[in-house]
């Protein structure tokens, strides 16, 4: 599959992980925490991200095969690496 198609293969898994990203911070702002609901938004959650690291990882391996390998890559690393820093700075409590 081509990189472009890839990418736009990658949007909706993106749009999920940060949706379930968003139930849990709501989840988590509540007076009365429910642990179990928790756990499930979690799993949710873990499977959001193993779906757009495969898909990441299909990128990587995509661009690491065309000519402007270098560049394409290094893009493309720093539009996730945005994307998952912000993720992790919601999760890990300051």
């Amino acid at each position: 599959m081509e990189v472009s198609a890839l990418k736009v293969e990658r949007k909706g898994p993106r749009t999920a992980f940060s949706l379930s990203l968003k139930k849990i911070e709501t989840e988590v702002m509540k007076e009365n925490i429910d642990m179990n609901q928790l756990s499930i938004l979690k799993t949710q959650f873990m499977d959001k991200f193993q779906r757009l690291d495969t898909c990441q990882n299909q990128i990587s391996e995509q661009l690491l095969d065309s000519e402007d390998a270098v560049r394409e890559y290094l893009d493309d690393m720093e539009e996730t690496q945005k994307t998952t820093v912000t993720a992790t700075s919601k999760c890990v409590p300051e």
